[in-house]
């Protein structure tokens, strides 16, 4: 089932459609580039090669048999570079779209710049009649070809980095669920194409995880557990790292301290790696956005976070207990804190998505907000903050509670109360997004069901 990414299709249907040349497709695995890829080409015949972890010489007598077996060339070429193959099919002076996947995998035994050269040489001389994507999960690494003093600088003329899906386009996976399962099942899945295909709308929550977190041969638990790991050194202790971080952000000396490493820079280091590889988010307070001690990290993908919650430390527990002891006595007691949690972030995703239709043209940053109140002594954050363009804060307070629970009058006036007493907090306005509803709903009370009112 393909669904969602208007944009991204709209961009990859241009590229399709006009002038020859390179498109760069990159993003993490299981994310649905491949998907997109023949999405967008539906209407074309197209040639897919994912290339080996092996020698350039393999991937180039593979890349032949394909062109072989889909009826490109009829013989072999015996090339000793991509540039050669692509002189041959320039030749042909059709139209050719082909797409070459893992991109990153032909410098496993190679020299990254001798293939960036090659494909330097490809792009600058053999793509007169030839649509190339190239396509790639190593994100790092796929990024670096757009960079200055890369041989490929310059001659990608379109690219596109594909993030996961966004919380209102996951929602179609599940379409009839109400707003508080919606939230919930966008919390602990995420919106990783290969993860959302695994839920069965029409079974609840607990069956759902049941059947995929719980379940040690499905694909969402190798999913959470190793796929997305197969690119990283073990030095990474990547596994360790989650554990640690779980539902939570910690500070660089948090992490370090909980880990017992060393505080001599190397962690720093892994991390900015995870950063660039899509696995971490890094942010600072939008009030603190220079301030180095406020950066904290966090798992950016919510079903490998709900894995390290819940799953990974009772791995051994799979064998020998069935699904519903574990699921009752490890998983249900906090569920709806870990829920609570990641709506904050659906929240902030909302104030993003009006922002970007233009509906709300006020708001020039989104986030979390630090203070440090000398005058009451007290300092915290503020989950969901707006900066505003006459820098002023809206401040959002939200509400995962149950269904029978209506946010209520005295609670909305005690937070707005804690709002006021900061001194240094210059606020517009305090507003509250209850997934439950209000026990009387004002001016300040943001309609629920206003979460879903996008159409992507």
């Amino acid at each position: 089932m393909f669904v969602g990414r208007k944009k991204e299709l709209e961009v990859l249907k241009k590229y399709v459609d006009g002038p020859s040349g390179a498109f760069l497709l990159y993003g993490k695995r299981r994310v649905g580039k491949t998907a997109l890829i023949k999405e967008s080409l539906k209407n074309h015949s197209f040639l897919y090669f994912q290339c080996y972890e092996n020698s350039l010489e393999f991937n180039l007598l593979q890349f032949e048999n394909a062109l072989i077996y889909f009826g490109v060339i009829k013989e072999r070429i015996n090339a000793t570079s991509f540039s050669q193959i692509f002189y041959i099919l320039n030749l042909l002076n059709k139209p050719l779209y082909i797409v070459i996947d893992e991109y990153c995998y032909l410098s496993t035994y190679t020299d990254s710049k001798i293939i960036d050269s090659d494909f330097q040489n490809v792009c600058d001389n053999y793509l007169t009649n030839i649509h190339l994507i190239l396509c790639g999960s190593q994100i790092r690494i796929m990024s670096s070809l757009l960079n200055e003093g890369n041989p490929l600088y310059g001659r990608i003329h379109h690219s596109l980095l594909l993030e996961e899906l966004n919380y209102v386009e996951a929602s179609y996976f599940y379409p009839n669920k109400d707003l508080y399962n919606k939230v919930a099942f966008y919390s602990i899945f995420g919106g990783s194409p290969f993860v959302l295909k695994e839920i069965d709308p029409s079974l609840s929550l607990k069956e759902n995880i049941m059947n995929t977190f719980l379940t040690i041969d499905n694909d969402v638990f190798n999913y959470a557990n190793k796929i997305l790991f197969t690119d990283l050194s073990p030095a990474l202790s990547i596994k360790e790292l989650c554990s640690f971080l779980k539902n939570g952000k910690n500070t660089l000396t948090e992490i370090e301290t909980g880990l017992g490493v060393q505080k001599n820079g190397n962690m720093f280091k892994r991390l900015k790696t995870l950063i660039e590889m899509g696995l971490l988010d890094k942010t600072n307070p939008i009030n603190k956005l220079d301030n180095p001690k406020l950066s904290t990290y966090e798992l950016k993908d919510n079903a490998i976070r709900f894995f390290y919650t819940f799953v990974y430390s009772n791995i051994s527990l799979l064998e020998v207990i069935n699904k519903d002891t574990i699921y009752d006595n490890y998983i249900a007691n906090t569920i709806n804190k870990f829920i609570s949690f990641r709506f904050e972030e659906q929240v902030r995703q909302y104030y993003s998505l009006l922002s970007l239709s233009g509906k709300r043209n006020d708001i020039i940053n989104i986030g979390r907000y630090h203070y440090n109140d000398k005058v009451n002594r007290k300092n915290g954050e503020f989950d969901v903050a707006l900066k505003l363009s006459n820098n002023t804060y809206d401040i959002v307070e939200v509400k995962y509670y149950k269904p029978d629970h209506l946010l209520t009058k005295i609670e909305m006036f005690k937070e707005k109360e804690q709002v006021k007493r900061i001194t240094e907090l210059d606020v517009n306005s305090v507003h509250f997004l209850s997934i439950s509803g209000y026990e009387k709903k004002d001016e300040s009370c943001i309609d629920p069901n206003d979460l879903y009112s996008f159409d992507f």
